[in-house]
């Protein structure tokens, strides 16, 4: 698996360091047994604060400047006034793919999100209507059950 990361990173995809951490994450494909989605949302909801938690600390960031929210396929983290807002895509790619990692770290043994395909990033101005988006970033599952950059 680290053989298969050098790889990744050595072709400019930045890879989600599960393996780092000798992680799996087995993904589990959707099936009509599966529970509804408002169902796994709520399931969801109680290990947010831990998982917002390992985001903050992962990127430096406080309460304030990282609302974190899930769907059932999908979370999303919001990054609010970063000083990296005013930098390159560079410096806010490195820090995302810090912050991600933490966020799979704390949910990779957490049999409630084997449904999340989709880590997405915002880094806003503000939040509301006086906001604007700075970079949107998005992670996607592999079948390996790394979270990988997605470049379009």
């Amino acid at each position: 698996m680290f053989e298969k990361l050098k790889q990744l990173t050595a072709t400019g995809c930045l890879a989600v360091a599960l393996g780092l951490a000798g992680l799996t994450f087995a993904p589990v494909v959707w099936a009509a047994t599966a529970q509804s989605d408002a169902a796994q949302v709520k399931l969801l909801a109680s290990h947010l604060p831990d998982v917002k938690t390992q985001a903050e600390k992962a990127g430096g960031y406080t309460a304030k400047d990282l609302q974190l929210k899930t769907t059932a396929h999908q979370i999303t983290i919001t990054i609010i006034g970063s000083v990296l807002n005013k930098g390159g895509d560079a410096a806010r790619l490195a820090q995302a793919s810090k912050t991600v990692s933490a966020v799979v770290a704390a949910i990779v043994d957490k049999p409630e999100f084997s449904q999340i395909p989709v880590i997405h990033l915002d880094y806003v101005t503000a939040t509301g209507n006086k906001g604007r988006a700075v970079q949107k970033i998005d992670f996607f599952q592999t079948p390996t059950g790394l979270f990988v950059l997605h470049k379009t």
